[in-house]
């Protein structure tokens, strides 16, 4: 079942900036495929803390390994950056992820 993660940025109710991560799937034919996954206490996202929401929320390395297919975010540089950024380091682990 392959899937995609997508990232937007949220306020807190005590005004904080902090990551919402969705997963994007379709299990049943016809049924609307996005789904609320989490929602970071960050004030930034990066790597570990998306690799610690997907463990935490069941998904081991080797499932990501086979069934992580995209990555979407907010198109800021630091999130998908040309040498560093969170894209460029989850492709290094997660080869098949397209961003």
């Amino acid at each position: 079942m392959p899937f995609s993660v997508l990232t937007d940025e949220s306020t807190s109710l005590s005004q904080k900036s902090c990551p919402i991560v969705y997963l994007r799937c379709s299990v049943v034919a016809g049924c609307e495929p996005v789904t609320f996954l989490d929602v970071l206490e960050l004030f930034s996202l990066t790597v570990e803390s998306m690799i610690t929401c997907l463990h935490k929320n069941g998904f081991d390395d080797n499932f990501l390994q086979e069934f992580w297919l995209g990555l979407a975010m907010d198109g800021a540089s630091v999130m998908q950056g040309k040498k560093a950024g969170i894209y460029i380091k989850l492709k290094e682990k997660f080869p098949n992820l397209i961003g």
